[in-house]
């Protein structure tokens, strides 16, 4: 039972299996915004027309996709080459293929929320002689150009590929410190044996809720 509730413990340290569903989050208040100095009218008045270069609201749905397809795409890049059966490949892709459009209506309720963050972000940020002459900037060809590709940039292939590289071996070297985590578990678990059958409970309860019923 012991090793049982060890490998339970230490199994969202591991690297789910993309054909599986994500692991749900517990529903519960989002936290609160940390306190911060509140910024003058004047000071987000120009951090809005900074960001709106960033993200033109006429394109946040397509700048949205293009990030979630340029995850995807290096999630695919690192994830698969986990897998040699064409079988699991096969599954692994589907699912992969499936994300963006799961993610477009959490998209749409987010995308403005984020905005109005990255708004506040910059007013609080830099003061407002600072705003108006990055907003003065982004309003030359040079100045647009910039602020517009800044977030964009994250999809160039030599960015992705950097970042699947990373990806691969932190995953690896975060994986090889889990038997030595599961071995200290399994220790206390056995020194606690009243931790041990509370964790068996909940496990116990959990797998009620989780079954179908009729």
């Amino acid at each position: 039972m012991t090793l049982t509730l060890a490998l339970a413990a230490t199994a969202a340290l591991a690297p789910a299996p993309p054909a599986a569903a994500p692991p749900q989050p517990a529903v519960s208040a989002a936290p609160a915004a940390p306190a911060a100095t509140e910024p003058s009218p004047v000071a987000v008045g120009y951090a809005r027309e900074i960001v709106a270069i960033i993200l033109p609201p006429a394109r946040h749905q397509e700048l949205a996709d293009k990030l979630t397809q340029t995850v995807v795409n290096q999630l695919r890049g690192a994830v698969l080459g986990q897998y040699d059966d064409p079988g699991l490949r096969q599954i692994v892709e589907a699912y992969i293929a499936k994300v963006p459009g799961r993610l477009r209506p959490v998209n749409e309720r987010h995308i403005p929320l984020v905005v109005e963050a990255m708004i506040q972000s910059y007013a609080r940020e830099f003061s407002t002689d600072e705003l108006k002459q990055i907003s003065d900037f982004g309003k030359t060809p040079a100045g647009a150009h910039y602020l517009a590709k800044s977030m964009a940039l994250q999809a160039d292939p030599v960015v992705a590929h950097a970042n699947q590289a990373y990806f691969r071996e932190a995953t690896q070297t975060t994986q090889e410190g889990i038997p030595e985590l599961r071995l200290d578990i399994i220790n206390y678990l056995t020194q606690h044996p009243d931790v041990a059958r509370r964790m068996q409970e909940q496990q116990q309860r959990q797998q009620q809720q989780q079954k179908p019923r009729p």
